[in-house]
């Protein structure tokens, strides 16, 4: 599985858990909707400011989601 698929997957996982909407976390992180929906379905990889927002928004275990965006950030400085 591609890795921003499934970082996509956890975040969705977490925002479903907090029972927040896909609006609030866009708020709480200061990005647009357009741009959070784009990571949730893994169809944008996430720069890591904004990774580091979203897990404080949504209140995740880093570990779960840094092995992925290590992978995904080595690929884009190829």
């Amino acid at each position: 599985m591609h890795c921003t698929c499934q970082i996509g997957r956890i975040i969705r996982s977490y925002r479903k858990k907090n029972n927040l909407t896909i609006e609030k976390v866009a708020e709480l992180c200061d990005m647009s909707v357009r741009g959070y929906v784009k990571i949730e379905l893994g169809d944008l990889d996430p720069k890591w400011n904004i990774l580091s927002k979203i897990i404080t928004a949504l209140e995740i275990e880093p570990d779960e989601l840094y092995e992925c965006a290590a992978l995904i950030y080595d690929k884009s400085r190829q």
